[in-house]
């Protein structure tokens, strides 16, 4: 029984879903691999800069930035794509958008999802690459260049690690798992009460972390080296491709409706943590509603790549 009520997740308009087919098996296997290229290929630009002076400046607030490596991975993303689906729309962190009204595929680049820590020269950050088929993710990569791992995955299909098929963890106790968690850049009374949940939950899990680096988190919980993840303020840029990995991976992917706060994202190994976690956040944070991921959710009475019905 599904027990989310739905995200308000904008949808593409209904005119294009009825004339849309969705693409076959070995088209979205082909996207997939070209999720990952593209991941790799701004990476590699991220590899080389990293640990080098590099221009940067700032955005909505002094926690919030944009450098030189973010624009350099950016432009060699974008061109792989422009370059195999010029009718294509995109959406980046730093480019903005690209429509493409004829077309029922967008994909959503972060490449640099960790900015800070790479300014700071923190050696954890990543890029992720996904490809919306309207609205709902179907293929999906995210590539750590320093640990040279990449994860990737696709609707129907699984995820894995560098080819190896990923699962999620089976511990079912907060007294027995690793989590992690992100704060919101601003305000500081938002900080505040992330912090205060923050420490209420060290006091109940066996270890949590604050990796900076919100793509590579909900990776770690689809290759089962953490049981959860949940953050508030997340762009669709810092998801799109994890939460689908988790999902392909046996896990549980929900939004959070909390009154007065922007979506948040809970990403789990299984019903048991998810709730645990959710009974924390009640608890110590304020009333939490989970609601269906809208980028994982079925199509409605559409098939899935492949024919199987979702």
């Amino acid at each position: 029984m599904n027990h989310y009520r739905r995200s308000t997740f904008p949808l593409v308009s209904s005119s294009r879903m009825a004339e849309a087919a969705f693409p076959s098996v070995e088209q979205v296997r082909a996207f997939r691999e070209q999720a990952a290229e593209a991941a790799r290929l701004g990476g590699a630009k991220l590899r080389r800069l990293f640990g080098t002076a590099v221009a940067q400046r700032f955005k909505s607030s002094g926690r919030d930035f944009v450098t030189e490596a973010d624009l350099t991975s950016e432009k060699v993303i974008l061109a792989f794509i422009e370059e195999h689906h010029p009718d294509h729309a995109w959406l980046s962190e730093e480019a903005g958008q690209r429509a493409a009204s004829a077309s029922p595929y967008r994909w959503v680049v972060d490449p640099l999802d960790g900015t800070a820590n790479f300014a700071h020269g923190y050696p954890h950050f990543g890029v992720s690459v996904a490809l919306l088929f309207e609205d709902r993710s179907i293929a999906g990569a995210v590539y750590d260049p320093l640990r040279d791992e990449c994860f990737d995955g696709a609707l129907g299909q699984g995820a894995a690690l560098d080819g190896t098929p990923l699962a999620v963890s089976t511990i079912a106790t907060l007294d027995r798992a690793l989590v992690s968690t992100g704060f919101p850049y601003e305000p500081p009374e938002r900080r505040s009460a992330v912090a205060a949940l923050t420490a209420r939950a060290i006091e109940r899990v066996q270890m949590l972390r604050r990796s900076g680096s919100a793509a590579l988190d909900l990776c770690y919980v689809a290759s089962g080296r953490a049981e959860a993840h949940w953050e508030w303020g997340l762009n669709l840029h810092d998801v799109a491709a994890g939460l689908l990995l988790v999902q392909e991976a046996g896990g549980t992917v929900a939004t959070l409706a909390s009154p007065g706060w922007p979506e948040g994202h809970l990403a789990a190994n299984g019903s048991a943590i998810r709730e645990a976690v959710l009974a924390l956040m009640r608890e110590h944070f304020g009333p939490v509603e989970p609601c269906e991921a809208r980028l994982l959710a079925p199509m409605p009475s559409r098939a899935a790549p492949g024919g199987t019905p979702r």
